[in-house]
């Protein structure tokens, strides 16, 4: 059989542990959406200083992409 493709001869998903993948799957994705504010910001200013220009502009309560944020 191919790579990922399961055979009748191999064993079938275990579905507890699946559910067990999908509930790690799901508690990462809402920690990175519940995520602090300022781990965004530090990762936008480290990703701006490496590339040596600016992604957004910051106003006092808006921030807006440069052209270079858009691509």
């Amino acid at each position: 059989a191919s790579i990922g493709v399961q055979s009748a001869a191999s064993p079938s998903i275990d579905p507890i542990q699946l559910h067990v993948q999908v509930v790690n799957n799901l508690a990462r994705c809402k920690a990175l959406i519940l995520a602090d504010e300022p781990m965004y910001l530090f990762a936008i200013q480290q990703l701006e200083a490496a590339l040596g220009e600016t992604l957004f502009i910051r106003h006092s309560r808006k921030v807006a992409l440069t052209p270079l944020g858009w691509r």
